[in-house]
């Protein structure tokens, strides 16, 4: 990896006899990579934590475990700079290690000495804190047989080198944090068992899940970046137009509607939508949807309008709970078999009996809310509440209840669909979404992502694809840390800029970068570049990419610098 490859250039360039790098394991600090130690050497000093004779780790007043000898000292962050050994960024040299054999007594300044170095012969060691922010992690080894091999700016050139190991292993953990946190969010949007559906500003939908797939019968890659309009009934057009315009204006974070979808084999599917935007930066980055298939509900209530017998043979025959209860009384008369299912109970059970005194309502308030709504508007649509249908087990359920005749007398039918589930798998894609922006929002890196409309052919010739790549890439999603890398103060100012105006011609690092990218056979890759800041100073770019192409097109990439 990087580290190694570092480890690997100072050794060469340097010409040092044997480089190693120590970095934090629990509360042990072994050797992470080495060149040209013995194994001797690495198998005697590869722990440095301190011990009793029971075996027991020993630790300071205030809990942290005591490291012995001088790379026990740097670790620790307790070095003196005033001492002609150490320097002020907490490093540690020395020219000729065999003159700390003589140190009096009083002037030892490491915790249990083992002269390791001096034994195998090392006349000149340096050792450099890694650090992480303020947290040193790990540090640098450098030894070398013979004596006066540093100076005080190599030791600055040194520490400088041990910066860079820590922005390395920074970046390391925050890609590694990426994409454990896309994992998580993906996954639970791919076993979500209704429909979720990523729609972007644009209409076009991003991402769909197998469910809604399997709901309208189309394989996710034909559904991918379609314009949701499209499977959209012709009667529902501008219901959907008009409940996204909402949303994207912010007039409202959430909405819940019907609307109709026509199937790939061109059969109408009703389903019930939830849809709340998703903000990147305070703008809107895309809807994201559940899809509840409720055809079979609304062939239920479309019965109520036929014939009796037809009226019942839905009844009985629905998915949904339904029962029918007497006025005023309110006493179940009939229930169908999906409702005895739900709730565990005979049909002798449920006959004659109350609401009340079925125990079904957990909060007597909403009751008498519901009763209100059906006295003023005759019917109640999707009215949310708990139920504890059966003994012990509350469910999350959206009721529906109209006033009806039957044989010329009044009855009320009643609707129920449990929406427990999708209560907890909405929730679970929320709180996955919310950990995925707060990770970019948060991190000290930029954090991008770059399309390409249309696509773009990679077998071109190469110049050909740099100019297309400029020309067509824009820049659809960063964070600030992002922005400051091209001169704007925030993501909002930078998003929707294409490379042609983020990238000047004068700028041979960063054209190389993405010429390299094409020889590189548009692999995943970490590469360091040299490119120039908004200020005109040169900066060292390390950056991490991961292109996606699709049927032999770049569609996107993204990345991490």
């Amino acid at each position: 990896g990087t580290i190694n490859e570092i480890l690997r250039v100072v050794k060469q360039e340097t010409g040092f006899d044997a480089v190693g790098i120590r970095l934090r394991e629990g509360q042990d600090y072994p050797y992470f990579a080495q060149e040209g130690f013995s194994e001797e050497f690495v198998r005697r000093e590869n722990h440095l934590c301190s011990r009793g004779r029971d075996g027991r780790l020993l630790c300071d007043a205030d809990g942290h475990p005591l490291l012995e000898g001088t790379c026990g000292l740097v670790l620790s962050g307790r070095t003196d700079p005033a001492h002609p050994l150490f320097t002020p960024g907490g490093s540690y040299w020395c020219n000729d290690t065999a003159l700390l054999r003589e140190l009096p007594p009083g002037q030892e300044f490491r915790r249990q000495p083992c002269h390791r170095c001096i034994k195998e012969g090392y006349k000149s060691v340096a050792l450099i804190p890694i650090r992480m922010g303020d947290e040193i992690v790990g540090l640098l080894q450098l030894n070398d047989h013979h004596p006066d091999r540093f100076n005080a700016d190599s030791l600055r050139f040194f520490e400088g080198i041990g910066t860079s190991i820590g922005v390395a292993l920074a970046q390391r953990q925050d890609a590694e944090a990426l994409r454990a946190s896309e994992a998580e969010f993906r996954q639970s949007f791919d076993l979500s068992p209704v429909g979720t559906v990523m729609v972007g500003v644009d209409r076009r939908m991003i991402r769909c899940n197998p469910a809604f797939c399997r709901m309208l019968g189309y394989a996710e890659e034909e559904l991918r970046d379609k314009d949701f309009l499209e499977i959209t009934h012709p009667d529902d057009l501008e219901t959907a137009r008009q409940k996204m315009r909402t949303l994207l204006a912010g007039e409202v974070d959430r909405a819940q509607f019907q609307k109709r979808y026509v199937n790939k084999d061109g059969r109408v599917v009703w389903a019930e939508v939830t849809t709340r935007r998703v903000l990147d930066n305070g703008a809107p980055w895309h809807l994201l949807t559940i899809i509840q298939d409720i055809t079979q509900r609304k062939l239920a209530e479309e019965a109520l309008t036929n014939a009796e017998e037809k009226f019942r043979k839905a009844f009985n025959a629905s998915p949904e709970p339904m029962a029918i209860r007497n006025v005023p009384e309110g006493r179940f008369v009939e229930v169908n078999d999906a409702l005895l299912r739900a709730t565990g109970r005979r049909r002798e059970e449920v006959h004659g009996k109350t609401v009340t005194e079925m125990g079904f309502w957990t909060t007597p308030e909403d009751l008498s809310r519901m009763t209100a709504i059906l006295e003023r508007d005759g019917k109640v649509r999707d009215f949310e509440t708990d139920l504890e249908w059966s003994s012990g087990k509350v469910n999350h359920v959206l009721i529906s209840a109209e006033r009806i005749e039957l044989s010329g007398e009044p009855y009320l039918l009643l609707v129920g669909r449990d929406i427990t589930e999708r209560g907890r798998m909405e929730q679970a894609l929320e709180d996955s979404q919310r950990r995925y922006q707060d990770f970019i929002s948060q991190s000290v890196d930029a954090v991008w992502r770059i399309e390409f409309e249309p696509p773009l052919a990679v077998d071109q010739p190469e110049e050909e694809f740099l100019a297309s790549l400029l020309r067509r890439g824009r820049l659809a999603e960063t964070n600030d840390a992002g922005a400051l890398f091209f001169g704007f103060a925030s993501a909002a100012g930078v998003i929707g800029k294409s490379l042609n105006d983020l990238t000047r011609e004068s700028d041979q690092g960063r054209l190389a970068s993405y010429r390299s990218m094409v020889q590189g056979g548009f692999r995943p890759r970490t590469i360091a570049f040299q490119t120039a800041g908004p200020d005109g100073k040169p900066r060292y770019l390390l950056r991490t990419e991961v292109p996606m192409v699709q049927e032999g097109r770049l569609v996107r990439v993204w990345g991490m610098t």
